[in-house]
């Protein structure tokens, strides 16, 4: 029986020089956790993710989709698609949007659903931005690609109104967008980022969070300690130190710290669960103090989750699909 002692023990051995190995490796780097976490978003290349509602056919033939337009950028995943509605007699606004995936992952394609169906109801044209992905890159290049994306759209010759812009995004998008929206008016930003932006803050109209990380040194602050590590190491990959969240400089791109330099309607919705509730409800009263629109959708009765608003086997989802072409109406 002693070689059967022996094995054991070299499988114990084996067994701890693997956990102490994927200890030290998520201390020193955070790359294997964050591709890790990309993996987890691609399942949007091969797979209809969300059920489409019984008016996406409907709102699918209103559309014209034009995809994977390059824009110039030193960038990978410098490509965009863009929605127009097929009938507007003139200049129409237009929102350009940023995809959530925590930074590490996701795609344009993950929103092309529900943009297209938001096109279509609220006459609007859409630009959907995508951009590259950390750790192949690091703070602020999607920002920076967002810049470039409106740069390009600018030369075109699509029917848009320019004194009427929305931005926008989903999850980490809502960030990128956000941290554009606020360096319009914030020239230290500016220089720290190398941001010469294309648009001035007066033609920006409106912004809207759906699942929104508004406080991005709070990333890992979530009701779920897997989620909340995971976001941790794709914060660190994407900011580019470990101590992300005690940073300062991560600390002045929540929102909420600029809203006496913002004049802009704004729309906030998030589930109840791991997800940034919390930064939502903190967001939407300070804009609310310094006397902006702030329209907040959220639910107590129901258990939903991050991303909760593209799920339409959720009443609420759809409920709130309505809230935002209002919001965009009014």
């Amino acid at each position: 029986m002693k070689w059967l002692k022996r094995i054991l023990i070299s499988l114990l051995i084996l067994l701890v020089i693997i956990i102490v190995s994927g200890f030290l490796i998520v201390q020193l780097t955070p790359k294997p956790v964050s591709l890790l976490v990309r993996k987890q978003f691609d399942s949007s290349q091969q797979t209809q993710v969300y059920t489409r509602p019984d008016f996406f056919e409907e709102s699918e033939e209103t559309v014209s989709i034009e995809s994977d337009i390059k824009y110039p950028s030193e960038n990978k995943n410098n490509n965009m698609d863009v929605y127009v509605p097929k009938e507007i007699d003139q200049s129409a606004p237009i929102l350009f949007w940023m995809h959530g995936g925590a930074y590490v992952g996701g795609d344009k394609r993950d929103c092309k659903d529900y943009l297209t169906m938001l096109s279509a109801q609220a006459k609007i044209i859409i630009v959907n931005v995508n951009y590259a992905l950390a750790p192949d890159i690091s703070h602020p290049v999607p920002v920076r690609q967002l810049n470039e994306a409106v740069a390009a759209i600018k030369k075109s010759q699509y029917p848009i109104d320019w004194d009427n812009i929305y931005l926008g995004g989903d999850s980490a998008g809502a960030q990128i967008a956000s941290e554009y929206l606020i360096s319009l008016t914030n020239k230290k930003l500016q220089k720290t980022n190398q941001l010469s932006p294309v648009l001035k803050n007066v033609q920006i109209k409106k912004f809207i969070s759906l699942s929104g990380l508004l406080e991005p040194d709070k990333f890992a602050e979530i009701d779920d300690s897997i989620s909340g590590f995971l976001f941790e190491q794709s914060g660190w990959a994407y900011f580019g130190y470990k101590n992300f969240s005690n940073r300062s400089e991560v600390k002045n791109l929540s929102l909420s710290k600029h809203s006496k330099e913002l004049h802009q309607e704004f729309f906030f919705t998030d589930g109840n669960q791991k997800t940034f509730t919390k930064q939502m409800n903190t967001t939407a009263e300070a804009l609310k103090r310094d006397n902006l629109s702030v329209t907040k959708i959220s639910y107590d009765e129901s258990k939903l989750g991050h991303e909760y608003q593209f799920d339409f086997n959720n009443p609420e989802a759809e409920k709130t699909f309505k809230e935002l072409v209002g919001f965009i109406d009014k």
